[in-house]
């Protein structure tokens, strides 16, 4: 020491003094090799840089002087983390690397140590651009050593670990394919007696497992665990670096249980990492490493088990790691990390609030040692996004859920294509966007995250390892939307995933169970909105074989008992089932209850599901301490929602429901009081899902009507919810399936509940907001808007932008199904989104117009008193059906009168409608006897006698006979006396709205057709149909347009009978309409062909339309519904509702089924004729099922001769006169009487009516 002392006084200092204190220093770096005392390390470093300070610049040693002082340094960094280390250490290498040039012997190690220290550095700090030059510099190394030198195995190796750390980056397979190739030859130069052939092993066993990591291919991670298996059979006890492969193959048999959930395999990484452990004693500075090693794997053991004696001791582990390293330690921030994320782990099983908060806190620093770029930054961002995400669900403070979309965010963009992690950062975000909007129900959150996942899906194909994870997260949110918007497709698309993943799961893997969870919940909301139960053993068998792969304590047990408890009871409840089923169902529930003590965030879910089942078993056993506990429970879960939370509507509509039981059994009126607050209270909650809300409303009217005042508002908040449902939908098919699933009904039980309080316009209020509401959002979007051009001009001008893009949008076919490319399912979920932002747009500016004074009724719904406008040329007939009565509203200029019809039901109606749809072919034939049966069972009076005598066959027009007679007594009579009308020679104009039911039945021909007794409608008025009254107040065409009347005959088209009448229907037709008025498509005579464009193109400025085709009805896809033009091709309704024809007056559709009403949607009116009325025609004559072809001609001769009788009166006039089309059911009147005098059935002349003005 004295030596030392000497030399470093001295001012003039020689090689050979330098020289000594380099020994000096040698020696004190060895001394620390020994020892692992930082202050050998330290001294060894001073005595490197005194000794270079001494040496000349021009010394032949210099590089080897700056060589060793850079190591050191390099080596001190590793130890304390001190970034100026390593940035020194880089330096010195670089003058290091200056004197040695191109053909030095020692320039491949300096190479070599430089791009050691920058891939140092970049692991540190992320700059991809260190990691280039590593990589570069490995490679120059690599070319100045020949294949036996004694340090190409090394070069090889760094270069490939290198590459592999790029992969692991940037994704690029060709890094790691590289890296890979570049280990096996360095094994190769590392035969058996190597003294670096472990290290080797070890290397390529890693670089196959980031590989396997990419693509999945088992292959790899075998061979992995092979290598390493190896590698530390060649490091026995007490070799220095045997903890190394005990760390490495611990984690790829990790890895390997990932795949194929071998418990051996993770219980042999557990002992591997135990013994690292034993062999890395304080103060080993790897023996952080190895202490989170193992809390990580036991942390994994905890996800599968449920032991929180492994979560502890994975804790404990963490926090024993953290406080062996210094605050700026490189890994450091690791640990931070990995104990944060156990404390969010222990948190969620828990619902330890102050595991979370101080989760979030550790993040919070891990994320503050990792600035951009740091290559863990992303994983930071991650990381305490979810612990956020934890503590939202916990506390619902929108704060935190704000905060980790944001981080989310920013994590992604730290992943662009290719990162092999970017499908990790997309599910975290759609994670975040998932949890929002369950919150606060903004579908928008829903649509970004779905897309989000379908995203990482794509990046997963087969056979990726973690496909089914993708699989299963998109597969559970395609459900959330499902219920939002009822688009039955989301729910078929949710099953199939789920499908998927649970195919890719063996039995023994370790996340089996949760798909077997979630394809059972994905069937369960599919029966449930469907009503189609048979699936319902299958969800039960799912979730059975769940809860057995989920024992004691498994963490997600809680969540399989409560699930097969409720499948248990929906089976108990939808077939009568057996008592056991509802006993199990509870005990299931108490079960799941009691592992989920508060304040975990599921148990308001427990609590609800067994007051559930405990409400279904009271139904069956009346046993009252069954609904007291379950009205409590159900009151304990509302407590532990907040006010705004989404759910809390389902659970007040649950403990209305009890409530509501409860009263049906005692009576008490305050429970019914009670039953009726809670069920409003559930469709005012503005947060849950418009869907939720609406049903909550069917509830609270059902339970409201008929005992309480509160009736026809539920009515009323059901029909606007039900409104508000179908703005969900982005096209008109769309549409058209929301209304199928829910509006059956409602509109007419509605107006039923009001007549009943004698309130007669609020009930004609209710039809028309609640039926037709396909055509009547359609026709907001055409709406005029002449009054707000001149009041507010910028306004109006954007409506009418925002009108005609929203009308665009919504006839495009965006509908999918299972077998769309994922291109198409994107692109038409990326329509959908649009369409509601445009949607809520619109609603937005329709909210400013009404803040205008004179437009506070702007686009809302009619009131009675305007709707009364509708009978300016003649009552209106309101026939309404519903489940509780039948009645007839009348309405007329003058009011509203009410017509009751005592002894008609609705399940009368419908035994009316069979027969019908029987007779004119709608509905296969059944036996005789059935027929006889719904003849015996609709005579009118009750007990009246049969007109078919027993024995006799029943024809066809015995069966139309009865019902029209059946229709005449029971409905039709009435009315004609209540409006004192008697036979006239010229019969006033009615017009007929039948809503339910009615809709089915030839209303127009009501009458008795007996021998003996004659009375029909058809002698007192002009009967008329028409959608709704609002139909009625169309305004009328434009008159500066010349007037044109098209005709299209189509006599054959592939596939279809000919229909030879046709070509004498045109000769009837010009020899009725001036030639100048006529416009002729359809080969026959010379017109030019009947395509669908030519249709299409010409019927905007056409005035009068006649088209004599087929006509095809499709009652499943209404929308399909079509005429069938040139070549066979169908014009569409779905292209009809596309055109506006300012012009159009009148339609005649000589065609079958083109006014057959849709069982699905009886009061929506999807039929031909109502898209020519809906795309502006003030009239349409067609039929209500197939017509004859030889009556086309005779109708449309008496039709246009009645119609053009004034412009045949003037044919020696050059302007023939134009015919009034508001007689157009006056012409058809003519000429159905004249086609019945000729004696045909009555199924030929009762199928053509007219609708509209």
């Amino acid at each position: 020491m004295d030596l030392i002392t000497t030399l470093l006084s001295r001012v003039n200092i020689s090689d050979q003094d330098a020289s000594i204190l380099f020994t000096f220093a040698n020696g004190n770096d060895d001394q620390f090799k020994r020892s692992g005392q930082l202050s050998d390390l330290n001294s060894a470093i001073f005595l490197y840089q005194q000794a270079l300070l001494r040496l000349p610049s021009r010394s032949p040693s210099r590089s080897d002087f700056l060589n060793k002082l850079a190591n050191a340094l390099d080596t001190r960094y590793g130890h304390t983390g001190q970034l100026d280390d390593l940035d020194e250490c880089i330096s010195l290498h670089r003058q290091a690397l200056a004197l040695r040039p191109l053909h030095h012997p020692n320039r491949s190690t300096s190479l070599i140590n430089l791009a050691s220290a920058v891939d140092g550095r970049f692991r540190q700090t992320g700059q991809l651009v260190d990691l280039d030059e590593a990589i570069s510099l490995n490679r120059e190394a690599l070319q100045l050593l020949p294949l036996y030198h004694s340090q190409r195995s090394m070069s090889l190796n760094n270069l490939a670990n290198s590459l592999d750390a790029r992969f692991s980056q940037t994704g690029q397979m060709a890094d790691v394919e590289e890296a890979i190739a570049l280990h096996r030859q360095a094994l190769a130069l590392r035969p058996a007696s190597h003294p670096h052939r472990a290290m080797s092993l070890g290397n390529l066993g890693n670089a196959l497992k980031s590989r396997y990591r990419q693509t999945g291919q088992a292959v790899d991670v075998n061979e992995a665990v092979s290598l390493h298996r190896e590698a530390l059979a060649l490091r026995p006890i007490p070799h220095p670096n045997r903890s190394i492969s005990l760390d490495n193959l611990a984690s790829s048999l990790d890895t390997r249980f990932d795949r194929n959930g071998q418990l051996e395999d993770m219980e042999e990484a557990i002992a591997l990492h135990r013994e690292a452990i034993q062999l890395r004693p304080d103060p080993h500075p790897k023996r952080p490493t190895s202490l989170n090693n193992l809390a990580t794997i036991l942390e994994k053991r905890f996800g599968q088990t449920g032991e929180l004696t492994d979560i502890n001791e994975a804790i404990s582990l963490y926090q024993e790691a953290l406080a062996l390293l210094p605050e700026a330690h490189p890994a450091r921030s690791s640990t931070l990390n990995n104990l944060a994320v156990a404390l969010d782990v222990r948190s969620n099983k828990t619902g330890e609030s102050n595991d979370t908060s101080e989760a979030i806190s550790l993040h919070r620093q891990a994320l503050d040692l990792r600035p951009a770029p740091h290559p863990e930054r992303v994983t930071s961002l991650s990381n305490l996004s979810a612990a956020l995400e934890t503590r939202f669900k916990q506390t619902g403070q929108v704060a935190d859920i704000e905060e980790a979309i944001v981080l989310n965010r920013e994590a992604l963009t730290l992943r662009p294509v290719p990162h092999p992690n970017r499908p990790i950062s997309l599910d975290s975000l759609a994670s975040s966007l998932d949890a929002r909007f369950r919150q606060t129900a903004q579908l928008e959150d829903l649509d970004e995250a779905i897309s989000l996942y379908r995203e990482a899906l794509e990046l997963k194909p087969v056979p990726h390892r973690e496909r089914w994870t993708s699989l299963n997260n998109l597969g559970n949110s395609l459900p959330r939307r499902f219920d939002q918007t009822g688009h039955t497709v989301d729910i078929e698309e949710a099953i199939s995933l789920h499908r998927e993943a649970l195919g890719l799961l063996p039995a023994n893997h370790p996340n089996r169970s949760t798909s077997l969870n979630n394809l059972a919940n994905a069937l369960k909301v599919q029966l449930t909105r469907t009503g189609q139960f048979e699936q319902l053993s299958e969800v039960i068998s799912l979730h059975r074989e769940a809860l057995e792969l989920r024992p004691m304590p498994h963490p997600e047990r809680s969540m399989s008992l409560c699930n097969l408890g409720i499948a248990l009871s929906m089976r108990f409840v939808a077939d009568g089932g057996k008592l056991e089923d509802i006993d199990n169902s509870i005990s299931l529930h108490r079960e799941g209850l009691s592992l989920r003590p508060s304040p975990h965030p599921d148990r308001p879910a427990s609590l609800s599901g067994l007051a559930n089942s405990l409400d279904a078993r009271f139904r069956r056993t009346k046993q009252l301490v069954d609904i007291n506990e379950a009205i409590s429970l159900h009151r304990q879960a509302l407590d532990l929602l907040p006010a705004d939370h989404p759910e809390r509507s389902t659970l007040l509509n649950n403990l209305a429901d009890s409530l509501a039981n409860k009263f049906q059994q005692l009576g008490d009126s305050a429970d019914l009081e009670e039953a009726i607050d809670t069920s409003r209270a559930a469709v005012q909650c503005e947060s849950a899902a418009p869907s939720r809300r609406f049903f909550a409303a069917l509830f609270w009217a059902s339970n409201a009507d008929p005992h309480h005042e509160s009736a026809v508002h539920a009515y009323q908040s059901a029909i606007e919810l039900l409104n508000r449902l179908a703005m969900f939908s982005s096209d008109v098919r769309s549409r058209q399936e929301a209304l199928r699933l829910r509006s059956e009904g409602l509109a007419c039980n509605a107006a039923a509940c009001a007549i009943r309080r004698g309130l007669f316009g609020k009930a004609v209020e209710l039809l028309e907001e609640g039926r037709s509401i396909f055509w009547s959002g359609a026709l907001q979007l055409r709406t005029p808007l002449d009054d707000l051009q001149l009041v507010a001009p910028e306004l109006s001008h954007k409506l009418q932008n925002i009108s005609r893009i929203l009308e665009q949008t919504s006839l495009r076919d965006v509908s999918r199904n299972l077998f769309d490319t994922t291109e198409r399912v994107i692109s038409a979920e990326q329509e959908a989104i649009r369409y509601r932002h445009l949607n809520e747009e619109w609603l937005a500016t329709l909210e400013e117009v009404r803040k205008l004074e004179g437009f506070e009724e702007f686009l809302r719904p009619n009131s009675s008193v305007k709707l009364q406008n509708a009978a300016s040329r003649g009552p209106v007939v309101i026939l309404n059906a519903s489940k509780s009565r039948c009645d007839a509203l009348v309405v007329s200029v003058s009011g509203i009168e009410h017509i009751a019809l005592p002894e008609v039901t609705a399940e009368f109606v419908v035994k009316l409608v069979h027969l019908v749809q029987y007779a004119s072919g709608a509905m296969a034939v059944p036996a005789m006897s059935k027929i006889r049966d719904l003849i015996h069972q609709t005579k009118y009076p009750p007990g009246a006698e049969s007109q078919i005598p027993m024995g006799k066959p029943i024809r066809v027009d015995d069966i139309f006979r009865h019902v029209l007679e059946v229709l005449w007594i029971s409905t039709v009579e009435p009315v004609i006396r209540s409006l004192g009308l008697q036979k006239s020679q010229s019969p006033s104009r009615l017009w007929w709205c039948p809503t339910g039911p009615f809709a089915f039945l030839p209303i127009h021909a009501a009458g008795i057709y007996n021998t003996d007794r004659y009375d029909a409608l058809s002698d007192y008025v002009v009967s008329s149909y028409t959608p709704t009254l609002k139909a009625l107040l169309a305004s009328p065409p434009l008159a500066n347009i010349p007037f044109k009347m098209m005709v299209v005959t189509q006599a054959e088209a592939p596939g279809h009978n000919p229909l030879p009448s046709t070509r004498d229907e045109l000769l009837k037709i010009e020899g009725c309409v001036p030639r100048e008025f006529l416009l002729k498509l359809g080969a026959d005579r010379g017109g030019e062909p009947a395509s669908v464009e030519s249709v299409l193109a010409h019927l905007p400025s056409s005035s009068v339309v006649h088209l004599a085709c087929h006509g095809v009805q499709d009652m499943h896809r209404p929308l399909d519904s079509a005429l069938i033009l040139e070549g066979g091709h169908e014009l569409k309704i779905s292209r009809l509702m596309a055109l506006s024809m300012p012009s159009a007056s009148l339609a005649f559709l000589s065609a079958c089924e083109t006014a057959a009403a849709n069982e699905n949607l009886p009061d929506e009116s999807i039929h031909i004729a109502a898209s020519l009325l809906f795309a502006g025609f003030r009239g349409v004559v067609a039929t209500m099922w197939s017509m004859a072809d030889e009556d086309g001609p005779k109708v449309a001769n008496r039709f246009y001769s009645h119609l053009f009788r004034r412009s045949n009166a003037s044919v020696d006039s050059n302007t023939p006169q134009t015919p009034d089309t508001t007689e157009a059911a006056q012409a058809l009147h003519v000429a159905v009487n004249e086609l019945r005098a000729e004696g045909c059935g009555f199924a030929r002349w009762v199928t053509f009516i007219h609708l509209g003005l």
